[in-house]
């Protein structure tokens, strides 16, 4: 089997796995045990950060996928503003379910998408008039 075709199963492999623990995950903590949530304000805020860390969650792999599926270029404007969307989304999920390795990473997520933001603005800048 050539390289590339391994590390394309190796990406997918991981991907893949990544959802299906972010959904078991939710799955387990929160639909298995209801009663809890409707109950406990407290957990009803944690439900709601967990949402908003799985929408993180599909727009940062939307946007890998999008990429090497070639729906967009590295220094298109939505891969980044998608990512930058995926990272934030991770990051205010974290302020609830911290996780300092997580945190870390968000951060240079979040950088990386805005350097990309700011060199598709200055690579597509209008022509100034003379």
């Amino acid at each position: 089997m050539p390289a590339n075709r391994i590390y394309l199963w190796t990406i997918s492999a991981t991907i893949l796995t990544l959802i299906v623990g972010a959904i078991a995950g939710a799955i387990t903590e929160h639909i298995l045990i209801p009663y809890s949530i409707i109950n406990n304000p407290v957990d009803q805020l944690g439900l709601y950060f967990h949402i908003i860390g799985l929408t993180g969650m599909i727009a940062v792999v939307t946007a890998y996928y999008g990429l090497i599926s070639d729906w967009w270029d590295k220094g298109d404007f939505t891969f980044n503003a998608i990512n930058l969307y995926g990272g934030i989304m991770l990051l205010i999920s974290l302020c609830v379910h911290f996780n300092l390795g997580s945190f870390i990473i968000e951060i240079f997520w979040i950088a990386i998408a805005i350097k990309g933001l700011r060199n598709f603005s200055q690579n597509n800048s209008l022509p100034s008039s003379n």
